[in-house]
């Protein structure tokens, strides 16, 4: 454990404070209608998430859905390289600049992200190339190749939508995930119709309608774009300066988060990851309001501190954090005594009686709910290099007692393990 906190570091940015921020007043100041744009497109991507995945869990088997629960948890650990080496570097510098010079940069990162996404679609062909001449399982070859064909669209359609967040355009967003999410589900509608659906086949309807979005995006706002190919190198290097230990924090967090699943298709069968996606669809429920406002928190976090200073982004992480912590609880408390029914109702009879594995996951979705702001506001104080030690706490539990407890309490086990690792991380 690192022998810094978070809470030491925002105490050393308090000597460079100015007048404190009222955090009513950026609410009077026009956050509450951004705020709810936020809001209504975080229920329209992750109601589409949700929709999505029924209808797929309703479709085919739960061993079939359980290697979509596993595929997906691919997706999100590339995505972290984008995330942290593109769009959250691009969200703290873009409030700094204005006009040509946004352009410019806002040029440079996608080429930024084109060349991440090219060389992980690489990756994903040589793995793929791999496991077909292994001769291993027609399933996971399948996958494998379907999540490469997909991860390009899939991955440019997030970066826009970040890019939305960090301008503070919550209107284009919501137009990008309203129209993915109806290009979407109008193929997997399409497909079900003529063919088997499997969890290949969702990947790369996810893909193909991400891209349709996407480069109808980019042809509207293509005068954002302006890229200055001599810039586009010393921009990568300023993000890669940012964003490194950003990188290596967040590949510690997904793969603390994300091995569980895999563990327990290696101990128990796919079957039973597909039950922990199934569980964690239902308490993903509570994203909407929350993932809505984290998308609105880190860039006004951004233009606070690129406006008033350490001392001001002080006074706003910590009553974030309260106020994100507060509604996460009491949402969780509202669907802990419901929760396993709804799963049950939801997904079917082969996922009945877990109801206490929910309320394990609604306890430790409260707990990195308060842990988010801080750990966006350490990246913009440009000290990503704590909450990476920090994060180091969750994958040790893994390896300490992780393995020991899904091997012998399948979900359960699964369940402890990862709310006892992200809290004594947030402790």
């Amino acid at each position: 454990m690192a022998n810094r906190t978070r809470t030491d570091t925002f105490d050393e940015a308090s000597k460079e404070e100015k007048t404190p921020i009222s955090w009513k007043s950026l609410i009077r100041k026009g956050v509450e209608s951004q705020a709810g744009a936020a809001l209504a497109d975080q229920a329209i991507f992750n109601g589409g998430s949700f929709l999505r995945g029924v209808i797929l869990a309703r479709m085919v088997s739960q061993g079939e859905f359980g290697l979509f629960t596993l595929g997906w948890t691919v997706i999100v650990f590339l995505e972290s390289f984008h995330t942290t080496l593109v769009s959250m570097p691009y969200t703290v510098y873009c409030p700094r600049l204005k006009g040509a010079d946004l352009a410019k940069y806002t040029g440079s990162a996608l080429i930024h992200h084109l060349f991440l996404t090219i060389t992980l679609a690489a990756v994903g062909i040589s793995t793929s190339l791999g496991l077909t001449l292994m001769g291993n399982s027609k399933e996971i070859s399948l996958l494998a190749w379907a999540i490469t064909i997909g991860i390009v669209p899939i991955l440019l359609r997030d970066h826009i939508r970040q890019l939305c967040f960090a301008r503070l355009w919550m209107r284009a967003a919501i137009a990008v995930d309203l129209s993915t999410v109806v290009i979407q589900l109008g193929l997997l509608f399409a497909v079900f119709a003529i063919a088997e659906l499997s969890a290949a086949t969702v990947f790369i309807i996810v893909g193909s309608g991400s891209l349709i979005v996407t480069i109808t995006w980019i042809a509207i706002y293509r005068s954002e774009f302006v890229v200055a190919w001599n810039q586009v190198r010393a921009e990568w290097t300023k993000n890669w300066l940012l964003g490194r230990w950003g990188l290596a924090s967040a590949l510690l967090w997904v793969s603390a988060t994300n091995l569980y699943p895999w563990m327990l298709a290696a101990f128990h069968g796919t079957s039973a990851a597909g039950i922990w996606g199934a569980c964690l669809a239902v308490v993903a429920l509570c994203n909407p309001p929350l993932w809505g406002l984290q998308n609105l928190v880190m860039p006004k976090a951004s233009h606070v501190f690129a406006e008033r200073g350490a001392g001001a982004l002080r006074s706003f992480v910590p009553r974030a954090a309260l106020m994100m912590g507060g509604l996460a609880t009491v949402l969780c408390l509202l669907l802990a005594p419901i929760g396993g029914w709804l799963v049950t109702t939801i997904y079917g009879d082969p996922y009945s009686g877990n109801g206490f594995l929910v309320a394990l996951l609604l306890a430790n979705f409260s707990v990195l709910s308060s842990n988010f702001c801080f750990s966006r506001g350490l990246f913009i104080l440009e000290r990503t290099d704590i909450d990476f030690k920090i994060n180091m706490v969750p994958v040790a539990t893994v390896f300490l007692i992780g393995f020991w407890m899904v091997n012998g309490a399948g979900v359960i086990g699964a369940a402890m393990s990862l709310l006892a690792g992200n809290t004594a991380a947030l402790v």
